[in-house]
């Protein structure tokens, strides 16, 4: 049944908080610096998430060293990394560098140099394992961060939009779920945190958004992808009990920003 199978994924990968510890103390200063790049500019932006996100993805490619699975950590980090170096350029600056680096990911492996046997085939196909676990580890959360850098290069206001429905979702589920055992909680508190954002953003409609409707759509959708951009952060490591910081300082950006910046060019170019 459907409902089941959904059930298990969001018991298998769901985020359940936890109280105590520096988590509520990282989350203001990661709002706190938020705020600040915001005001400094695209090349602030760039620099905090392409930061960030190579962390993230050295944590999870760490993570599954631990449980001794085969993984290029350099190469995660660097894919983390370039990703949303290249959105500071384009678009197309962006596809160029993710082919190059899945390209990288077969032909290297475990390795940091290509030899005379990387491009053999018996190599390319023992290397399958190893590429899984490094682009689960480095191309997520790259592709994250490359989305934010272009929803800011688009609009600083929209980008506003966008960090305040997160980070509204973000504490509505650290700090009403923390206190239940019941997953769900946490979810349903931060979507009605983000209702009411979407609501005073109408006030506002952040171009190129030019009509409340196309506030509230983008809000909604927005709203809906945080909770998934958590389990997608849990299935990119080999537990969603795995220690990364980083990479939960922007699991709930990982479908959120991808989806909110194809929505602005949609909505950009009708």
């Amino acid at each position: 049944m459907i409902p089941e199978r959904i059930a298990v994924l969001f018991r298998t990968y769901a985020v359940r908080p936890h109280p105590g510890g520096p988590r509520l103390t990282l989350g203001v200063v990661w709002f706190g610096a938020l705020l600040v790049v915001l005001a400094l500019g695209s090349t602030a932006v760039t620099v905090l998430f392409t930061v960030v996100a190579s962390i993230g993805a050295l944590q999870v490619a760490g993570a599954w060293r631990l449980r001794k699975v085969a993984v290029n950590q350099e190469l995660a980090a660097m894919m983390a990394a370039l990703l949303p170096l290249a959105a500071w350029f384009n678009v197309r600056a962006v596809a160029v560098v993710m082919l190059l680096m899945v390209g990288a990911v077969l032909v290297l492996g475990t390795e940091t140099r290509p030899t005379k046997d990387s491009f053999a085939v018996e190599h390319l196909k023992a290397g399958f394992p190893v590429a899984s676990a490094t682009l689960r580890s480095g191309l997520f959360i790259g592709l994250c961060a490359a989305a934010v850098v272009q929803v800011h290069r688009i609009d600083a206001m929209s980008l506003l939009f966008l960090l305040s429905i997160v980070c509204v979702y973000d504490s509505g589920h650290y700090l009403i779920g923390a206190g239940y055992r019941n997953r769900l909680v946490g979810p349903v508190a931060g979507l009605v945190g983000t209702a009411v954002v979407t609501v005073a953003m109408t006030a506002i409609n952040p171009p190129p958004l030019t009509n409340d409707g196309d506030v509230r759509l983008l809000g909604l959708l927005m709203a809906l992808s945080c909770p998934l951009g958590q389990m997608l952060g849990s299935w990119t490591m080999p537990s969603a009990r795995s220690k990364a910081p980083a990479l939960r300082r922007l699991d709930s950006w990982m479908v959120a920003a991808p989806v909110f910046f194809v929505g602005l060019r949609l909505i950009g170019q009708s």
